[in-house]
């Protein structure tokens, strides 16, 4: 799934924002906490963002 965030970045809280906003939208429920199971490091998620928006960049 992908959702556009009117941040010019990407950090933790642009991520939880995004979560939150599906969660509500789509479950209809607003989650307190969000937790990661097995997260990659912050670093290794905005490599990964960056590659795949560089593959789809013309």
């Amino acid at each position: 799934m992908e959702i556009w965030h009117p941040s010019e970045g990407i950090n933790e809280a642009v991520i939880e924002a995004c979560i939150k906003k599906v969660c509500f939208d789509y479950l209809e429920i607003m989650p307190a906490i969000i937790s990661r199971i097995d997260p990659i490091s912050m670093e290794e998620a905005i490599q990964a963002y960056s590659e795949e928006m560089d593959r789809w960049t013309v």
